[in-house]
């Protein structure tokens, strides 16, 4: 709705329910389902080698990679490609070139 004064102007955005949550009209409702693909398989090859995000993290200094994205991609929020590849990249620091990791091996998704 637009409320139209004689010196301002207003805009009051209508409301709309989204899966029992009300949505301003002007954000994205993102559903649960849609951004969570669930425990991905990184987080068993972490657990399998004893790794910790914070392992992770000091493999990848100066790629930017942090433990909250970390903790993201092993809960299983879906990342894009480029931080899956962050990810399999530290990762492969860690465990050597004795037995590299795919991305396949990590995430259960492609990422966008």
């Amino acid at each position: 709705m637009l409320v139209i004064g004689s010196s301002k102007t207003q805009v009051t955005p209508e409301k709309h329910e989204c899966e029992g949550n009300v949505v301003n009209e002007h954000e994205t409702a993102l559903s649960n389902e849609g951004m969570e693909a669930g425990t991905q398989p990184l987080d068993a090859v972490m657990m399998q080698r004893r790794l910790t995000n914070h392992d992770l993290v000091l493999a990848a200094v100066g790629s930017g990679l942090t433990h909250k994205q970390v903790a993201k991609a092993r809960r299983g929020r879906r990342l894009t490609m480029h931080m899956q590849n962050k990810i399999v990249s530290a990762l492969n620091e860690l465990v050597g070139e004795i037995s590299p990791v795919r991305r396949e091996d990590c995430f259960n998704y492609k990422g966008h």
